[in-house]
């Protein structure tokens, strides 16, 4: 039931004024009793103001036999569409709500005034099976198809069949060793990419440090002219096409490798895996929400999600602890806190020796008690969440990479944290203790709990529960 529609082509002919339109094509979907219509257009000298011409589909299935057709182009669904080229633009068919038996359409086109470049659709799932079959658009065109077999329909529903015809159908594969690189292995096809219109995307995990070769084929043609793909050359624009050299890639991390082929420029670019760290794992055993001390001889710019802590100021019978930003000074000791058994550290830089941090003092060797004691006489280590004077005792040693805390060089003040930055309060003494607290900066009271008693910690100085000062 084809139909001339004089008042929609007059409408593309009279954008063809503005530019020069190479493609210019009205199409039908006709099932017997109902027929929709969908145009397009596009040129060379497409200009943003042919876009405004393209209109916006507005589905209208208030009665059983309504139909719908229209073409999705950069996330939109157009039942006119202008564009500055047609490339693997999916066309949109809605069935009625009829019965699946009704379920049977004939696919037809007018050509514009200005119709010049041809105009192809590729059903991907022919009816009976088989492969692709494409068929141009133009006054010839008269395509039949059923959609009852199809998955996406259901009968008594508007069904939307979105992934089975596509106008200007453009196809890449990559064929190559990636299953086993270097030379040696039997060269594979690389055939499922994901179309995006302009260009289309394959992902496919290679180990590290291998050599693939390969070509790039698009619609059977060859890609391929010696180019080295690496870590500093991840793009390249075919200009000839038709060659049959060989594509290297140097793979550096092991992980997903992205190739992203351009229709419209030729071009192959592929996207290699972030880096995998540099990690050394500094510390085994930690206990989730415990407190370490940590020096270390390079700068830090991650460690697996743990958080760093300054300490330089004290109040009475409690140490304060500042968050820390990344990254880590080399050598500079910090108090540390980490939910991992391992700690995955990266580190940047030279080596540096170890110094001190405010009251912290760091310590790239095991320190035994001599080596404490020969540290002052008002030396503490961190324990349990709490500090605990070690000098003039017996039997206490602190590991290699960590930090003795030295009384003196304290600052009796309260911290006023920069905003956003965290706080914590941390006793002094061995004692029955709940720990580390969260300290607000608006928020200048600390509660802790000495010997089974519960004391308020303001400034420099401790209240009981009943409030009186205590010395």
């Amino acid at each position: 039931m084809k139909k001339i529609f004089a008042l929609a082509l007059a409408a593309l002919s009279t954008v063809s004024m503005f530019a020069a339109i190479d493609s210019q094509l009205t199409l039908y979907l006709d099932k017997g009793d109902k027929e929709v219509e969908a145009r397009i257009a596009a040129g060379d000298t497409y200009s943003p103001f042919n876009a405004g011409a393209s209109a916006a589909f507005a589905p209208m299935y208030d009665n059983p036999s309504n139909i719908g057709m229209y073409v999705q182009y950069e996330g939109g669904n157009f039942m006119e569409l202008n564009a500055p080229q047609l490339i693997n633009v999916p066309l949109v068919i809605v069935t009625s709500r009829e019965a699946a038996a009704t379920q049977n359409y004939e696919l037809f086109a007018e050509a514009g005034a200005s119709h010049t470049t041809p105009v192809y659709v590729t059903d991907l799932r022919p009816d009976g099976g088989g492969d692709p079959y494409t068929f141009e658009l133009n006054d010839l065109t008269d395509y039949s198809f059923t959609l009852k077999d199809e998955a996406a329909y259901v009968e008594g529903e508007n069904s939307v069949i979105a992934d089975r015809f596509v106008i200007n159908y453009n196809y890449v594969n990559l064929k190559g060793d990636f299953d086993n690189p270097n030379g040696g292995g039997v060269w594979i096809w690389l055939n499922d990419f994901v179309e995006h219109g302009e260009t289309a995307t394959k992902e496919y995990t290679l180990p590290a440090d291998a050599w693939c070769h390969f070509q790039v084929v698009e619609n059977g043609v060859d890609y391929a002219d010696s180019f080295d793909f690496d870590e500093s050359n991840k793009s390249h624009q075919f200009t000839t096409p038709g060659w049959s050299e060989e594509l290297t890639l140097h793979t550096a991390e092991a992980g997903v490798y992205t190739f992203t082929w351009n229709y419209v420029t030729n071009t192959l670019t592929i996207d290699f895996p972030a880096p995998v760290p540099t990690c050394t794992t500094v510390r085994t055993g930690m206990t989730a929400g415990n407190y370490y001390t940590i020096c270390l001889p390079k700068a830090v710019t991650g460690a697996n999600g743990a958080s760093f802590w300054n300490m330089s100021k004290r109040g009475a019978g409690v140490a304060y602890l500042e968050e820390a930003e990344l990254p880590l000074v080399a050598g500079r000791p910090y108090i540390i806190q980490a939910n991992d058994a391992e700690l995955c550290v990266e580190f940047t830089g030279e080596d540096a020796a170890a110094g001190a941090n405010g009251a912290l003092h760091g310590t790239l060797v095991a320190m035994d008690q001599d080596a404490l004691d020969a540290a002052g006489t008002d030396i503490y280590l961190l324990k349990n969440n709490e500090l605990r004077l070690v000098s003039n005792q017996s039997g206490n040693s602190l590991a290699a990479n960590r930090a003795y805390i030295k009384y003196g060089d304290f600052v009796v003040s309260t911290p006023s944290p920069a905003p956003g930055r965290r706080v914590r309060a941390i006793p002094m003494q061995d004692q029955s203790t709940t720990g580390v607290e969260n300290l607000n900066a608006a928020e200048a009271p600390v509660k802790t709990v000495i010997d089974g008693k519960m004391y308020i910690l303001r400034g420099e100085h401790m209240f009981d529960a009943t409030g009186r000062m205590v010395k």
